[in-house]
């Protein structure tokens, strides 16, 4: 808010991401915690800016291995729009049923 040419107040108004949290943790089969971690250190929308051998580590539960999944995928899906593009291909291809 302004006060004249001033800043009076700031503030973030937080919307939507403990819903891409979740779609993390359900796209990936993982926890929600390991889900807010790999959302906070690998998220970017800029596919560009990120090398092409990048990968994200998402750790195994139940006693399921790791994996490693691309990175510049994330990253394009979530400048298109999170569900209009599946990042979700690999993980769902590499995950045990």
């Amino acid at each position: 808010m302004f006060s004249g040419k001033n800043i009076k107040h700031t503030f973030v108004l937080a919307l939507g991401g403990d819903n891409l949290t979740n779609d993390i943790a359900i796209g990936l089969r993982c926890p929600h915690p390991e889900a807010e971690k790999i959302k906070k250190k690998f998220g970017s929308c800029i596919a560009r800016s990120i090398h092409a051998d990048e990968t994200i580590e998402v750790p195994g539960v139940s006693g399921r291995e790791a994996r490693k999944l691309p990175r510049r995928s994330w990253a394009r899906s979530w400048s298109l729009g999170w569900r209009r593009s599946s990042p979700w291909s690999t993980a769902r291809s590499t995950a045990p049923r």
